[in-house]
């Protein structure tokens, strides 16, 4: 703001400010209120020679599972009035988008122990008492299993979401995990697929399309810019 066009009074200056404060507030709180007024609405739009539709909707992915739900008449309703039993002869199907939360589970991994009672384990070349190993693990004797990591890890990487929100979201399912934790999950998480990320480089870089988009002479991008 222009301080020539500020006002000499101080309160009528806080009032402005206010006023202003309370502006940005309401687009803060109010996006989606907001948008919605600004979104112009589609209708049929009559012209002398034709009809113009309204776009029609994009249909849901064929590979989203699909739950149906089937709304029918009563029993007492499926009798025409001259006493015949109606005949189903078709359906109308109409699709919605259901998204479900994410769900919150605890793994338990039990091992039962095994003992002979009869030698108490002299004859035997194992041990007195056997039991399983444990699973290959992410992260050995850690709290997050493969899923975990990788959840945190789309959720920090991909989708943008900071660290200490992804706390606050676990937060309401009541886990405390700190956002330090989850940052040293990351970083062992890196170290893990550090061999797979230079396995995925060198068949990047021994491909025959890539080398002819980085380094042909009608690239702009020079070698010395790819970082694989």
């Amino acid at each position: 703001m222009n301080e020539a066009l500020l006002p000499d009074d101080f309160e009528l200056l806080k009032a402005i400010i206010r006023d202003r404060e309370s502006h940005i507030e309401f687009l803060l709180f109010n996006e989606a209120e907001v948008a919605a007024q600004e979104a112009p609405v589609k209708e049929q739009i009559a012209v002398p020679a034709h009809t113009r539709q309204k776009p029609k909707r994009k249909p849901l992915p064929e590979h989203l599972p699909r739950t149906e739900v089937t709304v029918d008449i009563a029993e007492e309703e499926k009798v025409c009035a001259c006493g015949t039993a109606l005949s189903r002869i078709g359906e109308e199907v109409s699709e919605k988008l259901d998204i479900i939360p994410a769900r919150v589970q605890v793994i338990r991994t039990i091992r039962p122990k095994y003992a002979c009672k009869g030698c108490e384990g002299v004859e035997s070349e194992g041990g007195a008492v056997r039991i399983a190993d444990l699973p290959a693990e992410m992260i050995p004797k850690g709290l997050a299993t493969a899923g975990t990591l990788a959840y945190v890890a789309t959720a920090k990487y991909a989708d943008g979401t900071p660290l200490y929100r992804l706390s606050k979201i676990l937060d309401r399912y009541g886990i405390e995990i700190p956002r330090s934790t989850m940052a040293s999950w990351m970083v062992m998480v890196s170290h893990r697929c550090r061999l797979i990320m230079e396995i995925l480089q060198r068949m990047l870089k021994s491909s025959a399309i890539i080398y002819n988009w980085a380094y042909s002479s009608t690239s702009t991008l020079s070698s010395s810019r790819l970082r694989l």
